[in-house]
């Protein structure tokens, strides 16, 4: 076989190349961050070119909140339980990522592409998986994002989270 058929297939980076159309949006990369005393609040990127307002709380030395606000809109916040509780936390901007750590927990958030990883007690605890594509080269699995309607509302969240990190199939 001489002939080779070439594929982009980047999605987080914007490189994705279908026939089909779909109505999901996913966030991208980190624009830009600030620090508050126990919590951080992002603006980040999505693939259809808009902003999203991602805040990341830090309630103990091993829990955090995890919010994202679809193109920076507040949405009805429906918490099953109260989430109580403040904890300090250190924050290091490595370049390429942020490192947000309580002592145990640490949270990395991948600047571009995006992409989210939780450590605990120095292990990989959890990750999104973000580079899988299906049969027809779409994704398989996106980074955390949402789904709109045709007037652009979100109707569905979603989100890739895997139990251990060097999980394979």
């Amino acid at each position: 076989m001489a002939n080779k058929v070439e594929v982009t297939y980047n999605p987080q980076l914007g490189y994705l190349k279908t026939v089909f159309t779909h109505p999901f949006d996913f966030l991208t990369e980190i624009q830009s961050y600030s620090q508050e005393q126990n919590a951080l609040e992002l603006v980040a990127g999505t693939y259809q070119k808009k902003t999203a307002r991602v805040r990341v709380d830090l309630l103990t030395e091993t829990a955090f909140r995890f919010r994202m606000y679809p193109y920076e809109e507040k949405v009805f916040e429906n918490a099953v339980f109260p989430l109580e509780g403040r904890q300090a936390y250190s924050l290091e901007d490595k370049g390429e990522c942020l490192s947000l750590s309580t002592g145990r927990m640490e949270l990395r958030l991948q600047k571009r592409p995006w992409q989210l990883s939780v450590l605990l007690d120095g292990k990989p605890l959890t990750h999104e998986n973000v580079c899988d594509s299906n049969v027809d080269n779409m994704c398989k699995y996106l980074p955390i994002g949402f789904d709109c309607d045709g007037q652009g509302n979100v109707v569905k969240v979603r989100e890739t989270m895997y139990m251990y990190s060097d999980e394979n199939f």
